[in-house]
């Protein structure tokens, strides 16, 4: 996968993708897999269909001739309400889950929590204080489609980084890792070059 450059200027899950340290790279966007709204979707489908069974096969025949004309009027009525509320519901989940991803750069991973329909967080985790990546896939389901949760344990209090539905979960968990490796060696060089530059500085009082 592609680095992208700082200066590009465009937003991931409304978090500022150019707000970005100098020299700080993007390495990675990802969002949750959309597996999670193909399950939410059966749920929906399963309920509809229940629904629909008991208004055309089992409620005729519990009424009589006289009210059955005005009674199925009011429950075509009511699975078009019923159809809405289903519609409604998976529309907002989709826009929950979906506003769930991380952003990993050459200095820090960034998760972004959709909590609710109007309420978002954003975290953010430097490469320091990162001790260990977990992939895992329980279950033949997130083997067949391809999806798991990635975990990130951190130093200290810090809270720890978890993308459930999180697509090809080995994969990012090894960028991560590259990434936290990559981010030690350019730091220790750099900790070497300082201390080279403060040692062959000339004693001007001598």
């Amino acid at each position: 996968m592609q680095n992208t450059n700082i200066n590009e200027n465009r937003l991931f899950l409304g978090y500022d993708l150019v707000n970005l340290q100098k020299g700080e790279e993007i390495i990675f966007k990802v969002k949750r897999h959309p597996v999670g709204i193909f399950y939410a979707m059966l749920i929906s489908i399963a309920l509809l269909s229940l629904f629909v069974f008991f208004i055309f096969y089992e409620l005729p025949k519990i009424l009589n001739q006289e009210t059955m004309h005005v009674s199925l009027i009011a429950a075509a009525i009511l699975l078009i309400c019923f159809s809405g509320l289903i519609f409604a519901f998976n529309f907002f989940y989709s826009k929950i889950y979906f506003g769930n991803g991380w952003v990993l750069t050459s200095d820090s991973l960034t998760q972004i929590s959709q909590q609710s329909l109007f309420r978002k967080q954003s975290s953010q985790l430097s490469l320091a204080n990162l001790q260990d990546v977990t992939a895992e896939q329980n279950g033949l389901l997130t083997h067949i489609f391809g999806y798991g949760t990635v975990k990130c344990v951190t130093a200290g209090d810090a809270k720890n980084f978890d993308l459930s539905y999180c697509p090809d979960p080995s994969y990012y968990a090894k960028q991560i890792l590259n990434a936290k490796e990559k981010f030690v060696q350019v730091h220790k060089s750099r900790l070497v070059q300082n201390s080279t530059d403060m040692a062959i500085v000339p004693n001007l009082d001598e």
